[in-house]
């Protein structure tokens, strides 16, 4: 019983922790359009992206400074 119950809370603990962060991730491969589509409902769409792209981190790279923020980001967080 003690080994159901941490495992439980090992794995609530998991989904509050990781859970933002794959929403995170998934979120980056949805256009503007789709990412505001499903903001109010809660269903596999609000997770999954229906047409994955890259498009965004493309604009991203494509920004002037970028270079220079990545390498401070690196720098920072090391």
């Amino acid at each position: 019983m003690r080994g159901a119950l941490v495992l439980a809370t090992k794995l609530l603990v998991l989904v509050l922790f990781v859970g933002p962060v794959l929403l995170l991730v998934s979120g980056s491969f949805r256009d503007n359009q789709e990412m505001y589509r499903y903001a109010g409902d809660l269903s596999l769409w609000t997770v999954l992206p229906r047409a994955p792209t890259l498009d965004g981190y493309a604009r991203a790279l494509a920004l002037p400074l970028f270079p220079r923020q990545l390498v401070n980001t690196v720098f920072l967080s090391s």
